[in-house]
């Protein structure tokens, strides 16, 4: 059977909860090994049932659905700054984006 939509919702909500608490736990991890505080994670996530296909990424990674016949399309967009939608959102929510010389 189908993924209902309420169901979608509550599985892309922990989703996202994951997805937080592994890019806050990969940031402390190499702050605390290798002093680095600008580094981050990316991560897709495909969950398939029936007829029904959630995706959801995070950071600078693209889930891709591939076809039998070779075909293949983009299906979740990249989180990289040099979107101006990306860096929109950083730059609202308080974050800088700039580059390491």
């Amino acid at each position: 059977g189908a993924i209902r939509k309420g169901d979608a919702e509550g599985i892309l909500k922990g989703v996202q909860r994951a997805f937080v608490e592994t890019d806050d736990e990969v940031k402390k991890g190499l702050e605390r090994s290798f002093g680095l505080q600008f580094d981050g994670s990316t991560a897709c996530f495909a969950l398939l049932k029936g007829d029904s296909l959630i995706v959801a990424g995070l950071g600078d990674s693209r889930c891709v659905l591939g076809g039998l016949r070779g075909q293949c399309r983009a299906v979740t967009s990249d989180h990289t700054p040099a979107s101006k939608y990306e860096r929109a959102r950083i730059e609202a929510s308080g974050g800088e984006v700039g580059s390491f010389p």
